[in-house]
């Protein structure tokens, strides 16, 4: 079997993790590893310290390689949320694909990483696992006020009745472009 070099990109990767997203990843890397495969995950400890103050202890890395996304002030995921991107993150990651030459970047949750991770940089399999429904809903959960299922798109002032800021970058081409990068969907569920 020919050994390939995965890079994966998350927004969480344990231990610095807050649901079962981060656990996939981390699954998923493991296996890949054990199967002979290298393994790289870009993940962000910024975005974790907006979610927890304290940091856990680190756990057992089982052979993945990991690149943590920590910047002077944790402004990333502020300008991520805002902007839809963040200059910093786009560096590290092109930085990390010149430097391994991954054969598969694999994506998962990047909310926090931002859409432009998705533009190819180099010959490589561009894979997004949909976890959530981050990709055209703000909330992540299609669910129009917190309640209702959204039939139509309303997001302006569906964010603002949840008392979230709008992100007005989901409006432009940007993201439409980013996806066309995409060489596969994945999909875990019916529901997604």
């Amino acid at each position: 079997m020919e050994s390939l070099t995965f890079l994966m990109t998350s927004t969480f990767y344990p231990p610095y993790h807050l649901g079962g997203d981060a656990v996939h990843v981390k699954y998923l890397a493991e296996e890949l590893t054990k199967r002979g495969h290298e393994v790289h995950v870009l993940h962000s400890l910024d975005a974790y310290k907006v979610k927890r103050r304290s940091l856990p202890e680190k756990s057992e890395l089982c052979g993945v390689n990991t690149h943590v996304i920590r910047t002077h002030f944790n402004l990333s995921p502020y300008t991520v949320y805002a902007l839809g991107n963040s200059s910093s993150i786009t560096r590290k990651f092109e930085s990390l694909v010149r430097e391994i030459k991954p054969d598969v970047v694999h994506h998962h949750n990047i909310s926090l990483l931002g859409y432009g991770l998705f533009e190819k940089r180099n010959h490589y399999h561009n894979l997004y696992t949909v976890l959530d429904c981050w990709l055209i809903c703000q909330q992540n959960n299609l669910l129009k006020n917190g309640s209702e299922i959204c039939e139509g798109p309303s997001c302006f002032f569906c964010a603002l009745r949840c008392g979230k800021l709008p992100q007005l970058w989901r409006l432009g081409k940007g993201l439409r472009k980013a996806i066309g990068n995409i060489d596969m969907l994945i999909s875990p569920s019916n529901y997604m």
